[in-house]
């Protein structure tokens, strides 16, 4: 009787569940969140690459039963920390001696063998993801490398991170019961108010309740040395509308 009603349940979230695509036959779709500058379709697929980029997914995820399947390529390996991010839980594809890796809530976790064998420069692979119950377990091309605990009740901000690689990807998709993101303003874009990215944002609230953001505006890329200011902006009526940019320092 137990094993019938597991099984009836499990149809009837197969029932709520949808899949779509981010990326389908090396095209973009209407859920895909291009972070920075470098996606492109190209050749089949969709390309992008370089540090301070993502390809987001626009909702977000009922983390108690789900999958993941992205059939892509990484056109550079060797300690490129590329992935995939999925809420407080990190998959790095290419970590170092050819491993992968798990950051739980951006710290490192553990590194996990087997990377070498399975990625290589170019070739294209199958990652999956499939969460059920807690937990979330990634294979490649039908292996299983890691299962780690998934906390919360949502997964925000899946995505791929190609980081210091390149991804050319051919199909991204998702399985699952979504809802719409909250639409919020965007304080510091790349590329815009004469800054090639904006790194380590933080917020914080005076005691008269004014709202005040800051970053680190980097105007020629995004690495950690270079012509780099203090940046801020200003929200008086709880962050509705923000002031322009300031240089701080």
């Amino acid at each position: 009787m137990r094993t019938l009603l597991l099984a009836i349940c499990a149809l009837a979230l197969n029932l709520h569940a949808e899949t779509l695509h981010l990326v389908k036959d090396g095209k973009f779709t209407e859920c895909a969140r291009k972070q920075g500058g470098s996606w492109k379709e190209a050749g089949g697929v969709v390309r992008g690459g370089g540090t301070g980029q993502r390809l987001l997914f626009d909702r977000t995820i009922d983390a108690s039963d789900f999958e993941v399947v992205a059939v892509l390529s990484l056109e550079k390996v060797g300690k490129t920390a590329a992935g995939v991010a999925f809420g407080n839980v990190y998959f790095g594809l290419d970590g170092a001696d050819d491993t992968f890796f798990i950051e739980v809530g951006g710290r490192f976790k553990e590194a996990v063998e087997g990377a070498g064998e399975l990625i290589k420069e170019g070739q294209e692979f199958t990652f999956k993801a499939v969460a059920r119950e807690g937990r979330i377990t990634f294979s490649i091309d039908g292996k299983e490398v890691n299962s780690q605990l998934l906390a919360g009740e949502k997964v925000f901000g899946l995505g791929l991170r190609p980081h210091r690689s390149e991804m050319a990807i051919r199909d991204f998709r998702v399985t699952g019961t979504f809802s719409e993101l909250e639409k919020l303003p965007i304080l510091f874009a790349c590329r815009k108010e004469g800054y090639k990215s904006f790194r380590i944002p933080a917020v914080m609230r005076t005691p008269q309740g004014t709202l005040l953001a800051f970053a680190e505006g980097r105007k020629h890329h995004a690495g950690d040395h270079g012509d780099i200011d203090l940046v801020m902006k200003r929200s008086t009526d709880n962050g509705q509308t923000w002031s322009n940019l300031k240089v701080v320092f």
